[in-house]
């Protein structure tokens, strides 16, 4: 906001709206330049797991490049790459250092998915020289 860009916020709804604290400054000092986006509009009844799930999928279909920094298989952040990769939206990972560590074997679950979906775009980088690399070519 400080160097004149905007603000994209993605909510699994807008009302009631409610924001951290330390959330409201940003929104009123800057709110001609904040753009809130949401798959509904009212909070709905029920369970809320799918709802986050539907705003995952909102960040994920606005991004150039979804980038991941770590995952666990099955965990709330594969339904969202999960989606990317299946609509041929690059998606670049960092490979955990960790070969026995949860989030290796989340890098692996991705780079196994990204076989099952024709035209998927995977990037698997390993430091953020490479993630900043990668992101210029996409620019």
């Amino acid at each position: 906001l400080d160097a004149g860009g905007f603000v994209v916020g993605v909510r699994p709804w807008l009302k009631p709206f409610t924001i951290p604290q330390e959330t409201k400054r940003i929104w009123w000092d800057h709110r001609d330049r904040v753009i809130l986006v949401a798959e509904h509009y009212r909070r709905p009844h029920g369970h809320h797991a799918h709802i986050y799930y539907l705003r995952n999928r909102l960040i994920a279909g606005m991004s150039r490049l979804v980038v991941v920094v770590e995952a666990k298989p099955g965990g709330g952040t594969t339904h969202m790459e999960e989606w990317a990769l299946r609509h041929g939206k690059p998606l670049a990972i960092f490979e955990h250092p960790d070969k026995e560590s949860i989030y290796h074997k989340g890098y692996l679950w991705f780079v196994k998915a990204a076989e099952k979906y024709e035209g998927a775009v995977l990037h698997t980088v390993r430091t953020v020289e490479e993630l900043e690399e990668l992101i210029k070519t996409l620019v």
